[in-house]
């Protein structure tokens, strides 16, 4: 069997490649090629913010449109470190309506163990009547 043949198979058993010609002294993969080991995901981790998937809390309307947006819908979502609450980090999570792109700007609220609305939507008031059930 060939060199090359042999290679495609290692990347195959531990999805690492590494070309004939690296060392180690040299570093990591990802520092030989310049790139970051969040890939994409990183293409703003210089100002503090990184992408993530965020789940909608609860049902929100959009202020612009008003369409409505169900709780577990996911989003991509830039999170940003805004502040903290004694030792507690407040995260800033921003992402776009998906009807109109209106930005939501949601962030955590540790002081009362959930999430406040910022700017772009407000929490659809869930009417439940026991007596029904």
């Amino acid at each position: 069997m060939s060199q090359s043949g042999l290679a495609i198979k290692a990347t195959r058993a531990d999805n690492f490649y590494f070309p004939p010609d690296y060392e180690e002294r040299h570093g990591t993969i990802n520092k030989i090629n310049k790139a970051h080991t969040l890939g994409k995901r990183a293409k703003y981790i210089s100002d503090g913010i990184i992408i993530i998937r965020f789940e909608m809390p609860f049902h929100v309307r959009c202020d612009k449109c008003l369409q409505r947006t169900a709780q577990g819908v996911r989003f991509n979502a830039r999170k940003k470190k805004v502040g903290s609450y004694y030792t507690t980090p407040i995260y800033e999570f921003t992402f776009l309506c998906k009807k109109c792109e209106n930005p939501f700007v949601i962030r955590t609220d540790p002081e009362h163990a959930g999430y406040s609305l910022e700017s772009g939507c407000t929490k659809c008031a869930m009417e439940w009547d026991p007596k029904s059930a």
